[in-house]
């Protein structure tokens, strides 16, 4: 996977997931979305075939692209409580 920053400022990120299909996306959303200090995120996904999908991220306050990361280690944190519980 590739990320192409098509916005990378302070309180505002637009994040091309090249390569990728709407799930990780989707996930980082869900996750995003719980935190106080995010005034908007959305992803957008074009033409299925040919665009790939963009997290759009607004902040309050705080560094967008730091938030982004925390996103994406609870993402993995789930992901890992899922995988715990499969192998039970």
């Amino acid at each position: 996977m590739k990320l192409n920053f098509l916005v990378d400022e302070e309180n505002h990120l637009e994040v091309q997931f090249i390569g990728e299909d709407y799930s990780i996306p989707g996930i980082l959303k869900h996750i995003l979305s719980e935190n106080k200090d995010v005034e908007f995120v959305t992803y957008v996904i074009g033409h299925p075939s040919r665009d790939p999908p963009t997290l759009v991220l607004k902040t309050k306050k705080g560094n967008a692209k730091k938030m982004l990361k925390e996103a994406v280690k609870e993402a993995i944190k789930e992901l890992d409580n899922i995988k715990d519980a499969f192998a039970k």
